[in-house]
Parts: C-alpha cells; sequence; structure tokens
C-alpha cells in the first residue's frame, strides 16, 4: 500500500516486563537535544503548529528530517488522528487514487518523503492533491488536512534546472524548516548518544554501554557524515560487539569509519587497497563499490538527470541510491553544506 503508515507515532516496542515504561518513553518521536540549533529547530517547530500552512523540512539524510514531521504532527494532533506517510519511491503499488489518500489522512497529517526523489509524473500527482485538499477545506470548514514533505538541498537544483515544478514548490513550502547537521550541533553529541543508547538497550535488547569523556569527545569531533542515522548505526555497531562495558577513547575509533565527502577530490588508493575489497564479504563489497560508483558520476555530472542516462538508473531509484548510501553532495560535486542557510530557492532558478 502507499500509505504506510498509521497513527506511527503511537506504536511502540514492547520488550521485557517493562514494556509499558518503553512504550511511554520512546512511542512519542523528540528532538534530542538543548544547542542553539537544536533550540532553533524547536522554535520553528512551535510556529509550524501554530497555522495549518504545508510545511517544507530541508536537511541532509539521516539529520531528522521525518522525526521533525512526527513532532509537528504530534504537536497539532490528539492520539485519534492519523499520520500518514506516503512513501511512494519505494512503494510497489502505485494505484492509490488522490481521493483515497486524502480520506485515510483527513483530519490528520499526510506526510510525503524525499520530495526531490519525485519525477514528473509524481510532482503532478502530488500537486493534484493539493489542488483536491484545498477545495475541500473550502467546501468543509471542520474537515482539515496537514501536508508536510521532506526533502534535501537537491530540491533547489532541481528548481533551478527546470525538473522540479514551481508552482508545486510554491504550494508545499508555505512554511519551510531547516534541520541542522549534526556537525552543526556537536556539543548535543553527548546527549544523544545517552538518549539513543537507552532506546537501543529498552527496545532491541542490546547490551547497555558506558562512553569515557575521552571517548564522547571523539564522537563529538567526528565529521557524522550520515548525521544521527550513522551516530545510531555507530552505537549499535558498539553494544552487539564484544567490546568492555565502558567505552574508552581509543576504543571509539574503529567504530568511526571515515567515508569520502562533499566534492573534494578523494585521494588515490593503492592496488593493496583496492584488492582489499575482495576480502569483504559480497554484500559488504557490493556497498563499497556502489557508494563509490554513485560519488564518482555525482563529482562528473551536472545534473541527476545526466546521472540517470550514464547509468541507466531510473531517476527515482537514482535517489534513493544516494539516500540510502547517506551522501551529501549534489551534481557536480557540490556539497549540500555548501548551500547557505535560509538561503532563497528563487534566487536559484
Amino acid at each position: 500500500m502507499e500509505i504506510t503508515v498509521r497513527n506511527a507515532v503511537n506504536q511502540g516496542v514492547k520488550v521485557g516486563s517493562d514494556s509499558q515504561t518503553i512504550v511511554s518513553r520512546f512511542s512519542k518521536a523528540e528532538i534530542i537535544g538543548s544547542s542553539t540549533k537544536i533550540l532553533a529547530l524547536r522554535r520553528q517547530i512551535r510556529n509550524a503548529t501554530s497555522t495549518n500552512a504545508s510545511v517544507l523540512i530541508v536537511g541532509e539524510p539521516g539529520s531528522g528530517r521525518e522525526t521533525t514531521a512526527r513532532v509537528i504532527h504530534q504537536s497539532i494532533a490528539d492520539d485519534e488522528r492519523p499520520l500518514v506517510v506516503a512513501d511512494w519511491l519505494t512503494s510497489d503499488n502505485l494505484s492509490q487514487s488522490v481521493s483515497e489518500l486524502m480520506e485515510e489522512a483527513m483530519n490528520g497529517t499526510l506526510l510525503f518523503l524525499d520530495l526531490h526523489a519525485y519525477d514528473s509524473y509524481d510532482q503532478n500527482r502530488l500537486l493534484g492533491l493539493m489542488h483536491a485538499a484545498s477545495n475541500l477545506s473550502a467546501i468543509q470548514d471542520k474537515s482539515s488536512l496537514r501536508l508536510i514533505a521532506t526533502a534535501t538541498d537537491a530540491i533547489y537544483e532541481l528548481l533551478k534546472s527546470g525538473e522540479f515544478r514551481p508552482e508545486l514548490f510554491v504550494r508545499i513550502s508555505e512554511l519551510t524548516i531547516r534541520v541542522p547537521a549534526l556537525r552543526e550541533h556537536s556539543e548535543d553529541v553527548p546527549e544523544l548518544v545517552g538518549y539513543y543508547t537507552d532506546y537501543l538497550n529498552q527496545t532491541e535488547n542490546l547490551k547497555y554501554r558506558s562512553y569515557s569523556t575521552a571517548a564522547l569527545n571523539r564522537m563529538r569531533n567526528h565529521h557524522w557524515h550520515g548525521n544521527v542515522r550513522e551516530l545510531i548505526n555507530v552505537l549499535r555497531r558498539i553494544m552487539v560487539s564484544d567490546c568492555a562495558e565502558i567505552i574508552a577513547g581509543p576504543d571509539i575509533q574503529p567504530f568511526l569509519c571515515d567515508v569520502e565527502f562533499a566534492g573534494k577530490a578523494a585521494p588515490s588508493k593503492k592496488s593493496s587497497d583496492s584488492r582489499s575489497m575482495y576480502k569483504l564479504p559480497y554484500k559488504a563489497a557490493k556497498e563499497v563499490f556502489e557508494r563509490s560508483y554513485l560519488l564518482h558520476h555525482l563529482r562528473n555530472a551536472q545534473s541527476y538527470t545526466e546521472i540517470a542516462k550514464k547509468t541507466g538508473l531510473h531517476r527515482s531509484s537514482l535517489f534513493r541510491k544516494v539516500r540510502d548510501h547517506e551522501i551529501s553532495i549534489l551534481p557536480g560535486g557540490e556539497s549540500s553544506l555548501d548551500v547557505k542557510k535560509g538561503d532563497d530557492p528563487w534566487s536559484r532558478l
């Protein structure tokens, strides 16, 4: 089904005898941190909840865009109002009509993920849905439908190249919220480590670990290309390993895997480094190659359409792979970090 989640924020994971405590603590989406960046994000969320305007949430993969959307929904809706996530990019069934989708989400929130990956067909479908929702609101004063979408900064590049419809962008971004990359609020890393260590321990029954000050400092200084999602993955790998219960500074480094990033040319690798890939399990080697392949084409092409033609990948598949590999650069090698905060997308058309 296209409608992949209903009332997702109310679903908890029950583990052991303390399941009710776990549900009450982790069943709601939360914005974790107390830095200036996170306080600013919470202010943006509060402003968004004071109106029924559509919201576009922009940020790097793994930074917490979907979590931000869920927090907005929780702030304006009671437990009976649905949150419907329409992930058209990963759905196997595209037959769900606009009217059925609206009916499922009525009086709640309809969330569209990764808007920058929508091709012209999906853009037209979403624009049609927004027209229908607007007409319905005009007829039925008591009905409401909050529309939220997430995207990376790639959407601005698509606007500039004419691959994303300006009228759709205007309608879906009545309000825009930018979620900061983890490297922009690294002072929150210790708090995030504590929260997600508890979360993984209680919801996945993983062995609890504590961290020395040196280990936390190393994590604070890490670049976190994949943002909070990468941090969670690192914590999970540590918790399933045979490490000591208290992680010291030197212990953390093997888990912090640096990856190629931004538009900087990757250093040349010795043939022995290339051959080392053959020592990896097939799945791991495939992931290493695919990420390197995508980075190569992103650095050497000027648009996603050009990459799609060169690789034979459908553009939506290309976006999914970029998202799955947590790559944060645009075609031409431009880092998403280079897009200035508050940059007016219309100045880039």
